[in-house]
């Protein structure tokens, strides 16, 4: 979010009840009072506005500084009564006590090497589970899918006995 035009519009008329108020609508969209809210905060003070504008006297109001988010809410019912730089600094300390900002990373994320590509089966170096050779590698249909059962389109599978190492063709429907 960036500064509202109704905060830009109170800022340029220097009308104190309307930027206070922008400001403090902004917090909802903003619990962590460091992206939009701060953006709008240091916008109004850039702008010529002071501190001693902008914040009203302290009314002493007691609150309970413990960060939970029903104190925070409540803080910020009291901040909309009483724009108070000691309110608003409370409620700030909650906010990041509450939400943390998150860790920004300076640098981009490396990516991820490429996965190699399976390649063509090794049929001499097939191994089960428990690294023994097997004797005897599923059936495979000439066009390279693998056929279970009944085979492919075309009948004909390819299959290859380990003992003497020989591809043999078989027929699978009669014969």
């Amino acid at each position: 979010m960036s500064v509202t035009q109704n905060l830009k519009a109170a800022v340029a008329g220097r009308n104190m009840p309307d930027i206070r108020d922008c400001l403090w609508s902004s917090i909802p969209f903003d619990k962590t009072m460091t992206g939009s809210f701060k953006e709008s905060l240091d916008f109004v003070f850039s702008n010529g506005i002071s501190r001693k504008e902008l914040f009203q006297d302290d009314d002493g109001e007691v609150f309970e500084t413990i960060a939970t988010e029903k104190n925070f809410y409540r803080l910020g019912g009291l901040l909309r009564i009483n724009f108070s730089e000691r309110k608003l600094e409370a409620l700030q300390q909650m906010a990041r006590t509450l939400w943390p900002p998150k860790p920004t990373q300076d640098r981009k994320p490396m990516p991820e090497p490429p996965r190699p590509r399976p390649g063509p089966i090794d049929y001499d170096n097939v191994r089960d589970e428990r690294g023994k050779r097997k004797e005897h590698i599923p059936e495979r249909t000439i066009g390279g899918d693998f056929a279970r059962g009944i085979g492919n389109a075309s009948g004909m599978v390819i299959d290859q006995v380990w003992e003497t190492g020989k591809k043999v063709l078989k027929k699978l429907f009669g014969g």
